[in-house]
């Protein structure tokens, strides 16, 4: 499944709460480089989706989530094996 940048023009740049819940059949999604939000759920019972591919950087709307994501971020950026993996 491919998500796109704009519908009829108009930009795309958030998947809503629940949007793809329960597509069985679902299994790879690329996101287009417009959005930026992922909502709660947005994939929620997805049993097959193996693979979200995404060339920017997504944030959730669950702010426990992006707490989380904002300390992987730091600890990857300082953490010497990560120099040390980029150089």
């Amino acid at each position: 499944m491919v998500i796109p940048g704009s519908i009829e023009d108009v930009p795309v740049t958030a998947i809503d709460y629940g949007a793809f819940g329960s597509l069985t059949n679902v299994t790879k999604v690329t996101i287009h480089d417009n959005i930026k939000e992922i909502g709660e759920e947005a994939f929620w019972e997805c049993t097959s989706l193996t693979m979200i591919g995404a060339d920017h950087q997504l944030r959730s709307t669950n702010p426990l989530f992006n707490a989380c994501q904002c300390v992987v971020e730091t600890l990857m950026f300082y953490h010497p094996v990560t120099w040390w993996i980029t150089l």
